[in-house]
């Protein structure tokens, strides 16, 4: 899907030698899909503090400020030629390692904590942008599917 939304919109595929330009872009891009998910988190957590219940709409327009957030993040795998699923999988089985915490707040590295090793996924290999059919060549398939 995004590799798609890239290159119909002519957005950066596989270029993990991006100019600083891209490299700012996809940056303010994250901050700004941030930004809107936090704007609907405060109203949802306002009626939250005054007793008040979320409908379904608030929760609607929440969820897809989530979504964005992960679009643009996935994109910028996309756009860095890096497998963001492969990635995303390795850090569940680490997180998978850690301890067990307490119900509803944050889990602690423990004794069994391993790491993951993303270095495998993160190496570019290539040395400058590629051309559509080379990029959509070297990218993982999508979750569930082929290329």
């Amino acid at each position: 899907m995004l590799f798609e939304f890239h290159h119909k919109h002519k957005q950066p595929i596989a270029r993990p030698w991006a100019d600083v330009e891209t490299w700012n872009d996809r940056m303010k891009f994250i901050m700004e899909e941030y930004e809107e998910l936090a704007a609907e988190w405060e109203i949802i957590s306002n009626k939250l503090a005054s007793g008040d219940i979320p409908n379904t709409a608030d929760m609607a327009r929440f969820l897809k400020e989530m979504c964005d957030c992960e679009y643009v993040l996935r994109g910028t795998g996309v756009a860095f030629g890096l497998p963001h699923s492969q990635a995303f999988s390795a850090v569940h089985a680490s997180n998978m390692t850690k301890a067990v915490g307490k119900p509803g707040g944050k889990v602690p590295k423990g004794p069994d904590y391993e790491p993951p090793n993303l270095i495998p996924l993160s190496k570019p290999s290539l040395n400058k942008p590629l051309k559509v059919k080379e990029a959509k060549a070297d990218l993982p398939p999508p979750e569930g599917g082929t290329k």
